[in-house]
């Protein structure tokens, strides 16, 4: 089972072989950013400064320079001996990276829905329940990242 470390807070997890660092720091009740959870969007992307990973993930989210320079994808990754991971290009406070991954329900009704390129949509949902719920995780968008994303499952 490998140590995994995070700067710039020094907390500490451990992965258990093949399991991949974000589905590690999620289980333990830490939050990294993410999206699409199999490397193909890089809203994940850290700095391995020491240690030794293996990343399948995709080489459109992570080229082969990045790959070179020491960026990896927290959510393809996998730890192959102890290693310090830098999160500080997520730009996560520590309250941020200490309140983990919380999942919340909330009613909603669609307000519209908005053409974006060809294979993607916009939806607006409008609360109905809770009214007064408030989506609390700040997300702040870094020139030049990728888009955030909040995972929704619906029924029907």
């Amino acid at each position: 089972m490998a140590q995994v470390r995070f700067a710039p807070f020094g907390d500490t997890i451990e992965c258990a072989e093949g399991q991949p660092i974000l589905s590690a720091a999620l289980s333990q009740g830490y939050f990294l950013r993410y999206g699409c959870k199999h490397g193909g969007c890089g809203t994940c992307k850290v700095v391995v400064t020491d240690g030794d990973i293996e990343d399948s993930g995709s080489s459109f989210a992570l080229t082969h320079a990045e790959r070179s320079a020491g960026w990896a994808l927290a959510c393809s990754s996998r730890p192959l001996s102890d290693c310090v991971i830098d999160i500080s290009a997520m730009g996560l406070t520590r309250e941020e990276f200490l309140a983990g991954d919380r999942v919340e329900t909330f009613d909603t009704v669609i307000d519209s829905v908005t053409d974006l390129p060809p294979t993607i949509r916009g939806v607006t949902l409008r609360l109905v329940s809770p009214p007064d719920a408030v989506y609390r995780r700040p997300v702040r968008q870094r020139r030049g990242s990728r888009g955030r994303y909040v995972p929704c499952f619906l029924d029907g």
